[in-house]
């Protein structure tokens, strides 16, 4: 953003990836930021997150953190962060400047004269690490003493969340990352064990009601390697990121309500039960949901009351369409079950529009298979609403399996399924029929046969 003799005010927005964030400049500029967030920006001979050789600059609760400047033949730079030339004033109130580099090494984050209006931070590194259990003894009270940025390393093993005096893990108005210790092969070496009644991880950026958003409100709780077992996860306003983790056994999966952006990175979601919701569900005006490498299997769900039932990945949206991105995804047998008098729900991808105008927004698949997703029991569609096919997509009311005959799912093909089998036969029962052709006859009796054993036993 280049302001040059004018007055600007910029609230509330993203300014990242680019080259210099705020480039501002002449007797006349004016800038005042409110709660914006100017980060991994990159530029050549001059700072990268905001930079004054003139006007008068204000930001107030923003986040100036993690921008690269470079130097080459045409001249030195001394810091990445926010430069102000002595012709130029600035006010910083409850202002963060961190973890900005010079040549990709710690320098000054800011340089020249600026005013601190109480309550502002410049500092080489964005946050700390908290080693759960070595500095505090649980989770909770880790989140709790946490600051903005910080890290909390969580040491492999059990760690139960929710009793009679709370819910669960509650993670409110906090910009920090939870980061569980992995396996070998990388998966999550910490459980969140779920205890009581309904428990959940809830995650919270909202400001309280009648109060200024402090700073930092906007920005990303991060949870990764970590396996959350007989719970929910519940993620409230802000901006989200869940990478290397595990939703099981709880009532819903993972609900996101008015959040501004989700991002699910190698994530399983399975076999939550229970909830009139399961899977991934987004509900809200303007959210934007992002999945990438993750699987989304073998979660139910009820209708209660007014709400039908949604059963895989739901963005329901509240009047702006909603954006919804997968990339190399597996939606899989989910299952929604409806009341014999109102036989209203949905399986499989929803993107619902209140809207009067279905074609805002927009949802787009990429390598990603969607199947066995059923309603009442019986397959029907698999992706409810618009959505555009960027390639390699797999859209089918049975899913291919890796163990054709193992029609119980329990990893044998044996007198059970055979028993199954016979006891369907000449119907169109999905489970029954392998190779979907629609009717249980002597080709799916001979996958029985053909793979009986355990299922890595060859034909």
């Amino acid at each position: 953003m280049y302001i040059t003799s004018a007055q600007v005010e910029v609230t509330y927005s993203f300014i990242h990836d680019g080259g210099t964030g705020i480039w501002l400049e002449g007797s006349g500029a004016d800038a005042s930021l409110l709660h914006c967030f100017i980060e991994d920006n990159s530029a050549t001979n001059r700072a990268a997150g905001i930079h004054a050789p003139g006007g008068d600059l204000s930001l107030d609760r923003c986040i100036v953190r993690n921008n690269a400047a470079y130097t080459n033949q045409l001249g030195e730079v001394t810091t990445g962060g926010l430069h102000i030339a002595s012709s130029s004033s600035a006010i910083l109130t409850d202002t963060i400047v961190c973890g900005n580099l010079v040549d990709d090494v710690v320098a000054p984050q800011i340089e020249g004269p600026w005013t601190d209006g109480g309550g502002s931070i410049a500092s080489e590194a964005c946050g700390s690490t908290i080693h759960v259990p070595t500095d505090y003894a649980t989770i909770q009270e880790a989140v709790d003493a946490a600051g903005i940025f910080d890290t909390i390393a969580i040491a492999a093993g059990t760690y139960g969340i929710g009793d009679s005096e709370s819910p669960g893990l509650g993670i409110l108005n906090k910009a920090i990352t939870l980061s569980g210790e992995t396996n070998s092969d990388g998966s999550p070496a910490v459980v969140l064990q779920g205890e009581g009644d309904a428990p959940m991880v809830y995650v919270s950026n909202g400001a309280p009601g009648g109060e200024v958003p402090p700073v930092g409100f906007m920005e990303t709780v991060s949870l990764e390697g970590l396996k959350m077992i007989g719970c929910d996860l519940i993620l409230e306003d802000g901006v989200h990121a869940v990478t290397n983790c595990t939703v099981e056994g709880g009532m819903g999966g993972v609900n996101a309500r008015d959040v501004w952006q989700l991002t699910m990175t190698n994530c399983i979601v399975r076999e939550n039960h229970g909830a009139p919701w399961s899977g991934v569900i987004a509900v809200g005006a303007m959210t934007n949901l992002t999945l990438v490498n993750c699987v989304v299997e073998d979660n139910s769900s009820q209708p209660a009351g007014w709400w039908p039932a949604y059963s895989g990945i739901g963005l329901l949206d509240g009047g702006y369409g909603g954006v919804i991105s997968l990339q190399d995804c597996t939606i899989r047998n989910n299952h929604a079950i409806s009341p014999p008098d109102d036989p209203v729900g949905f399986a499989g991808i929803i993107r619902w529009v209140t809207s009067s105008d279905p074609s805002l927004g927009s949802a787009t698949f990429e390598d990603t298979t969607v199947c066995g997703n059923l309603l009442d029991g019986k397959p029907g569609l698999q992706v409810h609403g618009e959505w555009s096919d960027d390639g390699g997509n797999t859209i089918e009311d049975q899913c291919a399996s890796d163990c054709p005959g193992d029609i119980n799912d329990d990893g044998v093909v044996d007198g059970t399924d055979l028993a199954l089998l016979l006891a369907v036969w000449n119907s169109d029962d999905p489970p029954a029929d392998i190779d979907g052709n629609g009717v249980v006859d002597a080709a799916d009796l001979a996958q029985v046969l053909g793979y009986w054993g355990a299922c890595a036993a060859s034909p």
